[in-house]
């Protein structure tokens, strides 16, 4: 299992503009390339009920989502009703056997003509 982050906007009223923080989240996966990225996540900055803006740490934020993942049952049991829990399937690894059969299922045949269409557009060839 792996963390990773995502910026996000955290809301922020005032003039100082756009506040961010890192949002961060426990990643799955699987030989075959299939991938999982959890619901939970945990935020650095977030803004309290007064208004104010919070810069947390990645350390606590870390810590945080190091104590729900030691909640779930990862288990060869208990692992299925884990993902469907607590996780949501993202696309699989580009070139692994979960991708090929997703290919071969024809989802990906939408996205590449649209490419090819608007490579068509940009270079001027059709």
């Amino acid at each position: 299992m792996n963390t990773y982050f995502d910026f996000v906007e955290v809301p922020f009223n005032t003039d100082d503009g756009t506040r961010y923080g890192r949002a961060w989240h426990a990643g799955l996966e699987f030989s075959n390339g299939r991938r999982f990225e959890s619901y939970k996540r945990e935020c650095t900055a977030s803004v309290n009920q007064s208004g104010w803006f919070n810069s947390g740490s990645d350390d606590q934020s870390m810590a945080a989502l190091e104590h729900y993942l030691q909640g779930l049952d990862l288990s060869i049991r208990g692992l299925k009703d884990t993902l469907l829990e607590h996780f949501r399937e993202v696309s699989p690894v580009y070139g692994s056997a979960a991708y090929q059969d997703e290919e071969a299922a024809g989802l990906y045949a939408e996205t590449a003509e649209k490419a090819r269409q608007d490579d068509a557009r940009i270079h001027g060839y059709e």
